[in-house]
């Protein structure tokens, strides 16, 4: 349109300079007056011209490109990475935009190598389990220098974003092959090494909107427990990390108001109770078919982000249930209190930590760090029948240094302590102490692609009633993760 209009008006001028220049000459002469008036009115002929132009040209937008790929910067609700696993390196996921929609949808994930060697004890698993360490003469230890490799760890999941009036939908479904398996690693690794899947996350999140003019989010599914601290975790090779780190994913419907750099969660989640008996030697012996949960796990958390770091405190309510059948019941009430927080202290240095008390929350520890320890329950068949909480106490600390950009390295100590009721029977399984540390050193040589080398020890006190020294356990550790998208 520009072009035409611009070729109008410059044939409109040009006829009129050639009227002006074939007239009489006897007229130009006979009325300067007139002559100097059509100069004028020529000059701001073409004055208005141009200004025309202009105007048509501006008037015509550019070509659109709309994009087809986009890399929202937008954090998910749980940012940081499987619990004890090499965190996501800084390559941004690509998210692909849906034809015809607003929606952007990714498919991503790793193959992860893991391998280890037992230098004293042998733990036969993929975690370093801090709580399975064997006491002196036991035969297990003879099979110290034990190797094995998989890839439990690797992991693929998919998740979608969709913008709303209501803030941003999304939805997160993620996988390992770190579920429970009928055979043992050997027989597994004898029929061609194959694993079971296992759902880790499986959760639906909505937000930024406003509730009373409070900017607000709430999520329903599955994904980590909103008492935990995963972000000021330690990031090392072996999954399970600092001994008795709370490590539980939940179902749960969680509600979260944001206030800037601070955010205040409240969550209702999954109730399922455990508790020990007498005869309880080995977490497979932990009973949950005779409790009764008549009311959720009721946990709140309040974190803070800024500049120097983060820091959060997160607290929990549990109410246990139990009968025999028999028209006996009790009942006890579990509580929990967890603080955490990371400093940067430098661009090359952070610290960080977590500490933890509570009282029959022990199904929040995993069963790496020995049988679960949350209710105890006596006298089971009879009138007297009891119910009691067992407590569990620990804390971490962490240290992680940049040699470079690509080279990394972190240091982790833990301290764990579980009580248990005298009623329950002594057994080398429980692990009333633990001890643990993690030295690593990691290698990203590409935005894609970790390896790491890693040392790791363990030491458990095991209860006064059993007669047994203190233990130790030694693994060397190696892992490479190679990520897609």
């Amino acid at each position: 349109m520009t072009d035409v209009a611009g070729r109008f008006w410059r044939w409109t001028l040009a006829v009129l300079v050639a009227g002006c220049v074939v007239l009489p000459e006897h007229a130009l002469a006979a009325d300067p007056g007139e002559v100097e008036a059509m100069r004028a009115e020529l000059a701001t002929l073409k004055a208005r011209i141009g200004q025309l132009e202009s105007r048509l040209g501006a008037a015509t937008p550019p070509a659109p490109a709309p994009p087809v790929i986009t890399t929202p910067s937008v954090e998910p609700l749980q940012a940081s990475p499987e619990q004890g696993e090499l965190p996501l390196n800084a390559a941004s996921p690509t998210y692909w935009t849906v034809p015809g929609s607003a929606t952007q949808v990714r498919f991503s994930g790793y193959i992860r190598l893991g391998a280890y060697k037992d230098l004293a004890d042998n733990l036969n698993s993929y975690k370093f389990r801090a709580g399975d360490i064997h006491p002196a003469g036991d035969p297990r230890r003879d099979q110290a220098g034990n190797i094995q490799a998989q890839l439990r760890l690797s992991r693929i999941s998919f998740d979608s974003r969709t913008p709303t009036r209501l803030g941003e939908l999304r939805t997160m479904l993620a996988m390992d092959f770190a579920g429970a398996e009928p055979k043992t690693y050997q027989q597994e690794a004898l029929q061609n090494n194959g694993f079971h899947l296992r759902l880790t996350h499986a959760y639906a999140s909505l937000g930024p909107f406003s509730v009373l003019g409070i900017a607000s989010e709430v999520a329903v599914g599955q994904t980590w427990s909103n008492f935990l601290d995963d972000p000021d975790r330690a990031e090392s090779i072996d999954p399970s990390g600092p001994a008795d780190v709370p490590s539980q994913r939940q179902p749960q419907l969680r509600y979260t108001a944001l206030f800037g750099e601070h955010a205040l969660s409240f969550a209702i989640e999954n109730p399922v109770g455990e508790y020990q008996g007498p005869g309880t030697r080995a977490a497979s012996d932990v009973n949950n078919t005779s409790t009764t949960n008549r009311w959720p796990d009721l946990t709140v958390k309040y974190e803070v982000e800024a500049g120097w770091g983060r820091a959060q405190v997160s607290g929990i309510a549990r109410w246990f249930n139990v009968s025999d059948g028999l028209g006996h019941a009790a009942s006890a009430t579990g509580y929990g209190v967890l603080a955490g927080g990371t400093l940067y202290l430098a661009p090359t240095d952070q610290v960080g930590g977590q500490a933890w008390f509570g009282e029959g929350i022990g199904k929040y520890v995993p069963d790496e760090f020995g049988t679960p320890n949350g209710f105890a329950v006596a006298n089971y068949g009879s009138g007297l029948i009891e119910a009691r909480t067992q407590q569990t106490a620990g804390g971490s600390l962490w240290l992680r240094h940049f040699w470079s950009p690509v080279w990394r390295s972190n240091l982790a100590i833990g301290y764990g302590r579980q009580s248990y009721a005298a009623f329950v029977q002594p057994a080398p399984d429980q692990a009333p102490v633990l001890e643990t540390s993690h030295l690593n050193l990691i290698y990203t040589p590409l935005p894609m692609v970790d390896l790491g080398v890693e040392l790791e020890y363990g030491r458990k006190t095991f209860r006064r009633e059993l007669g047994l020294e203190a233990a130790d356990a030694v693994r060397l550790g190696f892992s490479s993760r190679v990520k897609f998208n």
